[in-house]
């Protein structure tokens, strides 16, 4: 014999006290390493058109918390499966 579930009611709608869903603005593009990726082997893959040393460079300047993070018996550029990896600077606050 099956107890029957009660039904919830629906959660109310989702409220929007600043008024910012009328204007989403453009996100920064961003990506997830591959297993085995290092900034380098990112940015050859994410930057094709950009010389290695400044795509490396690039990424490093528009990623400081991948860039500062000691790991532990890794060399320094490794990247984890969780890191979330920017493509591009900051985007400029929108007025």
């Amino acid at each position: 014999m099956h107890t029957p579930v009660a039904r919830l009611p629906p959660p109310p709608p989702l409220r929007d006290p600043l008024g910012m869903s009328d204007s989403l603005s453009r996100q920064r593009r961003w990506t997830s390493p591959q297993p085995g990726d290092t900034l380098a082997s990112l940015a050859a893959r994410e930057l094709p058109d950009v010389p290695a040393a400044e795509a490396v460079k690039r990424l490093g300047s528009w990623n400081l918390h991948i860039v500062i993070r000691p790991l532990a018996g890794l060399p320094p550029g490794s990247l984890l499966g969780s890191d979330v990896v920017y493509l591009e600077p900051p985007l400029a606050a929108p007025r």
